[in-house]
């Protein structure tokens, strides 16, 4: 284990309301379990108890921490956006751009399925 490097710091309102959401129980796990994470961090419970008690990953309590630490315990709580392949649409209506190929496809009402095969269907738009 490294050594402790960023030390969660709460307020007591923050406390509150990390304890009260996971009393309600009606966020998603992964908020959920990032909260008992901070709290358990901010009562000075070591990384290895961390995981151990709440059966997470090492990354993801050091992450936690860093994010707490850096830019607030709401940043901890929230996902990052993950990269990958930007949607094509046409800007403004929103709509996907589909490429002339399938626009014609579709029109005769043969569409590619996911197996790669071609058939006839009226549900598959």
């Amino acid at each position: 284990m490294p050594a402790l490097k960023y030390k969660v710091n709460l307020t007591e309102d923050e406390k509150r309301g990390l304890e009260a959401m996971i009393n309600k129980g009606k966020a998603a796990a992964r908020h959920l379990t990032r909260a008992r994470i901070l709290l358990k961090a901010a009562a000075g419970i070591q990384d290895k108890d961390i995981i151990q008690a709440l059966g997470v990953s090492e990354s993801m309590v050091l992450t936690t921490r860093q994010r707490c630490v850096e830019e607030g315990p709401e940043a901890a709580l929230k996902e990052r956006p993950r990269p990958g392949r930007c949607p094509k649409t046409d800007g403004e209506a929103g709509r996907p751009i589909l490429s002339p190929w399938l626009v014609v496809r579709r029109r005769q009402g043969m569409i590619t399925g996911p197996c790669g095969l071609c058939w006839r269907t009226k549900w598959w738009n």
